[in-house]
């Protein structure tokens, strides 16, 4: 039997459910930036697409980003299945919060707000941890953050050691 098409399988195994897109469109002459679901994710949709998965941000060899260190720091990661989802997802938000028109913050924090914090990982699922210490260290990165707000956390104490 001749078959008129070939079919090619791929198999895609990507340790994180969230990922950071980053298609060029063509009509705005820009690339735009936000996350998806790597399981919802036709893998013809992302061709010639920029594709960030938490091991990108930063690893064991070549440094952790400060995502990762605030999670670390806030204790919000107790099996590590849902945490680079978080990640990713936090990613998203501040990069779209850094290209929005607001004014400069502190050194230390992004233009992302409290709310879109919490926006940020509102899809992910978490059956261990909780999600009070990962809201922390979300929101850790907000310019409007209270910090009384924030519950125990080691991050705080080790910057301030430093200084």
């Amino acid at each position: 039997m001749d078959n008129e098409y070939a079919v090619t399988e791929f198999i895609i195994v990507v340790a994180v459910l969230v990922l950071f897109w980053s298609p060029y469109d063509p009509l705005l002459d820009q690339v735009e930036d936000f996350t998806a679901s790597s399981c919802l994710t036709l893998v013809c949709s992302i061709n010639q697409c920029s594709i960030t998965t938490s091991e990108g941000l930063g690893n064991s060899k070549v440094g952790f980003h400060p995502i990762h260190k605030r999670f670390s720091g806030f204790h919000a990661s107790q099996c590590g299945f849902c945490t680079p989802g978080m990640c990713m997802s936090l990613f998203g938000a501040l990069v779209n919060a850094e290209k929005a028109a607001r004014p400069e913050p502190s050194s230390g924090y992004s233009k992302l707000t409290v709310i879109e914090a919490e926006k940020a990982i509102a899809g992910n699922l978490c059956r261990c941890t909780g999600y009070r210490p990962i809201a922390d260290a979300c929101k850790s990165f907000a310019a409007d953050v209270d910090m009384e707000d924030l519950g125990f956390n080691s991050f705080w104490k080790r910057e301030r050691g430093r200084k």
